[in-house]
């Protein structure tokens, strides 16, 4: 019996597989995170300082690379073991445009308070991390800026444009917060990533996305990975 496994790429999805005189097709995803040497160097450092899964972390690695001619800073809001601001820090550190800072906004605590209605994450959750924990896991990076508290008032003073905005902050309130503040500075062409919205365990946070651009002219697109983005026109 021989058997052999090869990849159609005309098609894009389709894989063979050859048993004997019968060909047997298995359709999946090609896994450019797993060939794709750049991501993999990031991620390979960063996979145990995330809850942000492979995937997600790649096609988030993606879009990062996306605006890179963008002009405007980038963000992230929830932050948690810095593993997501490491990966936007390497993307951001080398642009056609020059180094661009990540501005990283999180109580560097856990969660704040939640709404019981909306959300199932509990004051406290995600905890197991510290403003110094972060910085000596991205010593070395030369572009990020730290931003410890209750967002939004730790962006109070910020002038910016933002290019990128990563947010994964899991609970009603933040993401709504997140929505307000960032949408309106976003530049043109400026992409924002909303991750958990798709989960679960983070009801609240694709509530506060539908809700706030129900009545905006951009809309997101649905990932199958759960994340959810948007360019700004």
């Amino acid at each position: 019996m021989s058997i052999s496994l090869r990849y159609l790429g005309d098609v894009g999805r389709t894989f063979v597989r050859r048993v004997s005189n019968q060909i047997q097709y298995r359709r999946g995803p090609l896994p450019l995170w797993h060939s794709d040497p750049g991501f993999r160097a990031i991620y390979e450092r960063i996979r145990h300082r995330t809850l942000v899964d492979e995937k997600r972390c790649h096609l988030l690695y993606q879009l990062a690379q996306s605006v890179r001619s963008v002009e405007g800073v980038a963000a992230e809001l929830g932050v948690y073991r810095g593993g997501t601001a490491f990966l936007l820090a390497k993307v951001f550190g080398d642009r056609a445009v020059g180094q661009t800072t990540v501005h990283l906004f999180d109580t560097f605590e856990g969660m704040p308070s939640v709404d019981e209605a909306r959300d199932l994450h509990l004051r406290g959750d995600l905890r197991q991390t510290s403003v110094a924990a972060v910085r000596g896991f991205c010593e070395g990076l030369g572009n990020l800026e730290f931003h410890q508290g209750l967002f939004p008032s730790t962006a109070e003073g910020l002038d910016a444009r933002f290019a990128f905005v990563h947010v994964d902050a899991d609970i009603y309130r933040s993401v709504a917060d997140a929505c307000a503040y960032f949408y309106p500075r976003l530049a043109r062409g400026a992409v924002m990533v909303f991750d958990d919205y798709g989960f679960r365990t983070c009801p609240g946070a694709k509530l506060a996305v539908d809700e706030f651009f129900a009545g905006a002219d951009d809309k997101p697109t649905y990932l199958a990975t759960g994340q959810t983005f948007l360019v700004k026109r």
